[in-house]
């Protein structure tokens, strides 16, 4: 929450762009207006500590907010309710096209999934992301997930 009121103040104040998005909740809106959670989508930028960040984006944290350089990373999550339906590249494209772009000038967004997760493979792909590399052993799970190392899928959308 204090996240997102910082990125407003910064837009009332008239800064040209931003660095995130202050929305990442998605929501199932009902005909009586009431709602629930489904899911989130979160941008924001890729940290160098990352193995497959490479040696132009070290600096990534330090450039200033609009470089056209940032290197930036999204996570979503859609509830396993809501599989199937368009959802996630809906709200990934809203995302870029009516945010990302115009808000933060971001030029380029790297994803991953989990090795054999092809769902979400399908996702980003559907939304323009190409497939770089499969990185073996790149994420430690949570020690309630198991807290074992992940192989993951990493994919990289560019602005065109």
């Amino acid at each position: 929450m204090e996240r997102s009121q910082s990125l407003f103040r910064c837009m009332e104040d008239g800064n040209q762009f931003l660095d995130g998005c202050p929305v990442s909740s998605i929501r199932e809106v009902f005909e009586d207006g009431s709602d629930v959670y489904i899911g989130d989508i979160t941008i924001g930028r890729e940290t160098p500590e990352r193995t497959w960040v490479g040696p132009e984006d070290v600096d990534n944290l330090k450039k200033p907010v609009g470089d056209p350089t940032i290197l930036y990373t999204v996570g979503d999550y859609l509830a396993p309710t809501h599989h199937r339906r368009g959802i996630m590249s809906t709200a990934l494209r809203t995302i870029i096209d009516e945010w990302a772009i115009p808000r933060m000038n971001c030029q380029r967004i790297t994803a991953t999934a989990f090795a054999g997760n092809v769902a979400s493979v399908g996702v980003f792909k559907k939304v323009g992301f190409e497939h770089v590399r499969d990185v073996s052993d790149a994420m430690n799970l949570p020690s309630g997930r198991g807290g074992h190392l992940m192989s993951v899928h990493l994919l990289e959308w560019v602005c065109k």
